[in-house]
């Protein structure tokens, strides 16, 4: 504050900074002379009229520090939001509202009457109103959506994400294809280039792709292209809710190849089949994380233990088609896997669900800690050293050797 106030009174006026100068030195510096001694000195006059600037400098100075930290701390709570923390707590009402256990009727009523957010809160557009070059493909999008979420059991909420996400990926091929004219239509272009991974991975497995094969009596578009968008919606549904089974690619094709397989064998025999919502989550999903989770907390150095490429190198052999891709005991896969048609499901007809595989599976990425490592982590680098040192070596002998230009040349190109 009194520095503040000491340069906001200089700047207004400036003999009040030659004052504070002199004041701190205790003498006038322009009327002493370099060469004078310190007894020569005489101590400067106090001038009552520039201490009284200063003193308004400092009070205007505390002023403006005052309103400046009461302006911030409104504008602080203006962007936090008005809210009073329940019973105390200091953290966000929202985790409050998941992990506190509501006792009284008050913050009973209080939590009750909180609307729920609306599912349109985290979409970009509203699908009554959708743009042009959205709505172009909005009609076979929401219908396969709405088919697929219903048969596997996906959620609400992030079925419409993908069909956003899907209809915003199309709009992209669209403007691309304007650029370069191809035949093809931007499902057929996207179609290609997702499943491009797909197609390679069941070359190598050996097993024919699964795509969806409509009937000609398909009333939402052509039975080609309305194939190729549920083999989109299927996939980016199950990629949308994977999580850390991300990171597992060949995961994801074998879930997307059985249960394609499963879609199409239920064609025209379980139409109205509708599982609730989360349905993929808890028996897909789930079991398939926590097995990864498992192995990820098991006891043990590397060499010991399965991680995510151990576990994704299962789905590279052809045992992962002996398993069933949910654990679900009573599902209507498991039911046209055993060859039954409905009633009773015996236990040893059933396919053991996937996790059992992976369990089973052995660790074939092999990491071993040795004193080594660090040279081969820098090989390139100890390379570059030993390269170097012959090359210096040849240029040494040539001139120590008095060598000629193609005998030096001669051993110079066994670095190569």
């Amino acid at each position: 504050v009194f520095i503040g106030g000491a340069v906001g009174t200089s700047i207004a006026y400036y003999p009040t900074l030659d004052y504070m100068i002199n004041t701190m030195l205790g003498y006038d510096r322009h009327t002493t002379t370099w060469g004078d001694t310190e007894t020569s000195w005489e101590p400067i006059a106090v001038d009552s009229m520039l201490t009284f600037y200063w003193i308004v400098g400092i009070a205007i100075t505390s002023i403006m520090f005052a309103v400046r930290n009461q302006f911030i701390r409104g504008l602080v709570g203006r962007f936090r939001g008005s809210y009073s923390p329940i019973n105390g707590h200091s953290g966000s009402s929202t985790k409050i509202a998941k992990r506190q256990v509501i006792s009284s009727d008050y913050q009973r009523d209080l939590a009750s009457s909180i609307p729920p957010p609306s599912m349109d809160a985290y979409n970009m557009f509203d699908p009554a109103e959708l743009p042009p070059r959205l709505g172009e493909f909005a009609n076979m999008v929401y219908s396969a959506c709405e088919d697929l979420g219903n048969f596997f059991g996906f959620q609400d909420s992030s079925v419409r994400n993908q069909a956003e996400h899907l209809l915003i990926l199309l709009s992209n091929n669209r403007r691309y294809m304007t650029m370069v004219p191809t035949p093809h239509s931007p499902i057929h272009a996207l179609h290609a280039k997702v499943f491009s991974n797909y197609v390679k991975w069941c070359k190598a497995m050996s097993v024919k792709p699964n795509f969806a094969k409509m009937n000609t009596m398909c009333v939402s578009g052509p039975p080609a292209v309305v194939s190729r968008v549920v083999d989109l919606v299927l996939f980016f549904c199950i990629w949308g809710e994977s999580a850390n089974i991300r990171h597992m690619p060949e995961c994801l094709w074998y879930l997307y190849h059985s249960m394609m397989e499963s879609y199409v064998k239920n064609e025209g025999y379980m139409q109205t089949r509708s599982l609730y919502a989360g349905h993929f989550l808890d028996f897909v999903v789930t079991p398939i994380y926590e097995v990864l989770t498992e192995c990820k907390k098991a006891k043990g150095d590397h060499e010991n233990r399965k991680n995510y490429d151990d576990l994704n190198e299962f789905f590279w052999t052809s045992k992962c088609f002996s398993y069933r891709y949910s654990t679900a005991t009573d599902d209507a896969d498991a039911i046209l896997e055993a060859g039954l048609a409905g009633g009773a499901l015996p236990e040893e007809s059933i396919l053991p669900p996937v996790t059992v595989g992976l369990l089973a599976a052995p660790k074939t990425f092999l990491e071993k800690r040795s004193w080594l490592k660090g040279i081969m982590a820098l090989n390139r680098l100890v390379e570059w050293h030993i390269v170097t040192f012959y090359v210096l070596s040849v240029l040494a002998f040539s001139r120590h050797l008095v060598w000629g230009w193609v005998y030096s040349l001669q051993v110079f190109s066994g670095v190569f």
